[in-house]
């Protein structure tokens, strides 16, 4: 990541410096390419941006290099504490957003998809000063840093809300809560109403082959590789929105009745049904030891979990490949970046505001119940705890986990009994 990030920022500092109007133009016109030496710079900006972004995630203090730097430089050049160059990352965002340079959102997005837009300039905003104001970079916990998150975050709903095409929840033709969720990581990636930035598209068929269960094979054979824990699976609520020790519903003997619908949408477990049915291949999956899905010679369950997000329920006797896109930045993060800083800014005057926030993610995901009514969250670090909990859930498979429990500062305890 350091050699690849110092180079990338390299790139763009150069393309910075060296574009030319005469060679892109920069005419005003209708459309996306309103000024396109302009646009093509701020995305140029933005990238730098994010991969500073990313040296800061793994290292913590890094230096700045806002411009093509000379030998003298580069040997001289002193690393920038993590919390000055997370807000150094936030007010290049405001710069290229006070420019209008980049639109919120392409108008076409069938030709413009995949680059750069405004949203995604407000969304990296909103993490990284989330980031900044959280216990590993905020060790005097000022609440002002989190009301400037809160703030960050609150602008992009705001700006959303005034776009044309604004970016909302993912939910099927008929808001199906069984296939909402599921359905927002394997239909459309291409024009995904919550994808606000990803990976590029891949076609594909190595996440079937790796995440299925083992014992779906034919043509091709799964592994299996990626195994949740039960760490995890219990961290998923009742549908009443209840914690499994606090619903009487609960039963330990049948223990993915009535669960939050993300739990069967997101992780395969003892009785899952999965297999293409048209190729008779579609049958219970079976994780007990001994079973099929247990262990194979290259693969297997190592926690009787195996994880179901991106993973298309192809056939194994006649594969194909399918289009997948791993979120970079999508709108339930917004949603949740907004909850947590508004929770630690000021946690009784903006509990109805948080509760509402999680109730949007909660609610499309098929729980009953409103987060207002819960007695449980009577304060602010039990609500804190309750939105890390969800984000764990919301966000799990997407590489928000690692980060999130350093910069909460409790990874050396959730490490220790809860990796996935």
């Amino acid at each position: 990541y350091w050699s690849n990030d110092l180079k990338g920022i390299r790139v763009c500092n150069d393309f910075i410096s060296k574009a030319r109007e005469s060679v892109i133009g920069n005419a005003e016109k209708s459309g996306d390419d309103n000024k396109l030496c302009d646009r093509y710079k701020a995305e140029a900006r933005f990238i730098r941006a994010i991969l500073h972004f990313d040296m800061i995630g793994y290292f913590g203090a890094v230096p700045i290099e806002d411009h093509v730097l000379d030998n003298a430089e580069a040997a001289s050049i002193a690393r920038t504490p993590a919390p000055e160059a997370l807000k150094w990352v936030a007010d290049e965002c405001d710069a290229i957003i006070q420019s209008g340079a980049l639109p919120f959102r392409y108008s076409n997005e069938n030709e413009n998809w995949g680059r750069i837009n405004g949203a995604a300039v407000y969304a990296l905003k909103s993490r990284a000063l989330l980031y900044r104001a959280s216990a590993l970079n905020n060790p005097t916990n000022d609440v002002t840093w989190w009301q400037e998150a809160a703030d960050a975050a609150l602008a992009f709903i705001n700006a959303n809300k005034s776009s044309a095409n604004p970016y909302r929840l993912y939910t099927t033709s008929d808001n199906n809560p069984n296939k909402n969720y599921y359905e927002c990581f394997t239909s459309t990636p291409h024009l995904n109403p919550e994808y606000i930035l990803s990976r590029s598209e891949w076609n594909t068929r190595e996440i079937e082959m790796f995440n299925t269960p083992c014992g779906f094979s034919g043509n091709v054979n799964s592994t299996g590789r990626v195994n949740p824990t039960q760490n995890l699976v219990d961290s998923y609520e009742t549908i009443n929105g209840l914690p499994i020790d606090q619903d009487p519903s609960y039963n330990d003997q049948d223990p993915y009745k009535n669960r939050d619908p993300r739990l069967e949408q997101t992780i395969f477990h003892q009785g899952s049904i999965w297999g293409d049915k048209s190729q008779d291949e579609e049958r219970a999956v079976d994780v007990s030891v001994g079973g099929k899905d247990y262990q194979d010679l290259h693969g297997g369950t190592t926690t009787g979990y195996y994880s179901k997000k991106f993973v298309h329920n192809m056939s194994f006797k006649n594969p194909t490949t399918y289009i997948t896109a791993c979120p970079i930045f999508r709108y339930a993060e917004i949603l949740l970046n907004a909850a947590e800083a508004l929770n630690e800014a000021d946690y009784a005057g903006n509990k109805t505001q948080v509760c509402n926030l999680l109730d949007q993610i909660r609610h499309r995901g098929g729980i009953i119940g409103n987060v207002a009514d819960r007695a449980d969250l009577n304060s602010q670090s039990a609500m804190r705890n309750f939105i890390h909990k969800e984000r764990t859930i919301e966000l799990a498979f997407e590489e928000h986990r690692w980060w999130d429990v350093r910069r909460w500062n409790v990874a050396g305890d959730a490490l220790g009994r809860d990796i996935y």
